[in-house]
């Protein structure tokens, strides 16, 4: 059964969510400060008693994910033998050259003394896209969601803009303006 729930405390979403084959599930204020997590919002749906098995949580600040990509995940976890899977997308910097850099301006490597390498010979290195979070709620009632053991599911560059301020929002707006057009493209030519 795959049930869709939006979680939140403005009225305009309900009024939204009563439009759609959804759940709108009311969010405290306490959850809806800038300040919230995820595993804050994960926490106030689990107190909620769900049935399911199984719960994706999908951030509104990432909205170039796809059906594709998060039917990935829960078919990941399915296959998988951990908790939780999250979407991850390859980065170029490496955290074998990275520094914290102190009030005095020295340098501390991140991840203890620096290796001259080539940078061809690091390992391949990904950061979460916060685009997708999903885990065994019976797992996710224990422990919050990063605590437990993950699995990656990489996601392209061009789909996992996490929208922070407003360049992340145009960038996203331009990137689904791209899209809508090879869709009208292609839809065109009899795709």
């Amino acid at each position: 059964m795959t049930r869709v729930v939006v979680s939140s405390n403005d009225p305009e979403v309900r009024e939204v969510c009563a439009r759609f084959p959804c759940e709108f599930l009311a969010r405290p204020e306490e959850v809806s400060t800038s300040t919230a997590t995820a595993d804050d919002v994960i926490q106030h749906f689990l107190s909620t008693g769900p049935s399911e098995a199984i719960l994706t949580y999908l951030q509104p600040t990432s909205p170039l994910r796809t059906k594709t990509d998060i039917d990935a995940s829960v078919d990941m976890i399915h296959l998988s033998d951990s908790a939780a899977v999250v979407s991850i997308v390859a980065v170029d910097e490496k955290p074998e050259w990275m520094f914290r850099r102190s009030d005095d301006g020295s340098l501390t490597p991140l991840l203890g003394p620096v290796k001259q390498v080539r940078r061809q010979d690091l390992q391949r290195t990904y950061r979460l896209n916060g685009a997708i979070y999903t885990a065994w709620i019976d797992r996710l009632r224990r422990a919050q969601i990063l605590d437990l053991d993950l699995v990656g599911y990489e996601m392209p560059i061009e789909r996992s803009i996490d929208i922070d301020d407003m360049t992340d929002f145009l960038k996203a707006e331009s990137l689904l303006a791209q899209q809508s057009l090879i869709v009208q493209e292609d839809s065109s030519r009899g795709f």
